[in-house]
């Protein structure tokens, strides 16, 4: 096997991190033997044991450095206390949305088109070549769908627009 110029340049990467590694090891983390939090056994007693101490003083076993509360006892001590909502990391922050520059509602005469786009939330989008769907409420739906009345219109990229009753209804897909 010959040596090319890119091996020769791993083998010196591989020597190089193998270098740091041992020096990490022995010179930079020290004489430590025992894990943080752990005691070393001590020898067993060879003498009979000793007498009772002296009036006064007490004998405290040797601990190793205090590094406050085990995981065990922080955990038990939050157990049933309720935790504040926490946001659910597979959805996009409200700041990400688009800027609302018009309103949802274009038109309106008699009636509730607030309520219709509450009742019929967009979910989500899809458009693949001239194929368009979007799932409204959970249903799957695609042009020309009627709901209550409403025809589904268009679908774009992040909004749907209903119309019928004499009112159109832009329907944004927000991030729950």
């Amino acid at each position: 096997m010959t040596l090319t110029r890119e091996r020769k340049i791993l083998v010196a990467v591989a020597g190089l991190a193998a270098l740091l590694v041992a020096a990490d090891r022995l010179m930079l983390s020290g004489p430590q033997s025992a894990q943080a939090g752990t005691v070393a056994a001590a020898p067993a007693p060879t003498a009979p044991a000793a007498a009772a101490p002296a009036p006064g003083t007490t004998t405290e076993p040797t601990t190793v450095a205090d590094n406050g509360p085990s995981l065990a006892d922080r955990l038990e001590r939050v157990r049933g206390q309720v935790m504040p909502e926490q946001r659910n990391a597979f959805t996009a922050p409200q700041a990400w949305a688009p800027a609302r520059d018009e309103p949802a509602v274009v038109t309106a005469t008699g009636f509730d088109p607030e309520a219709f786009a509450r009742k019929h939330p967009l979910e989500a989008v899809t458009i693949q070549g001239n194929r368009r769907t979007a799932v409204v409420a959970g249903d799957v739906v695609t042009l020309g769908e009627t709901r209550e009345g409403m025809t589904l219109t268009a679908i774009e990229d992040g909004y749907v627009i209903w119309s019928g009753q004499g009112v159109r209804v832009r329907v944004r897909l927000h991030p729950r």
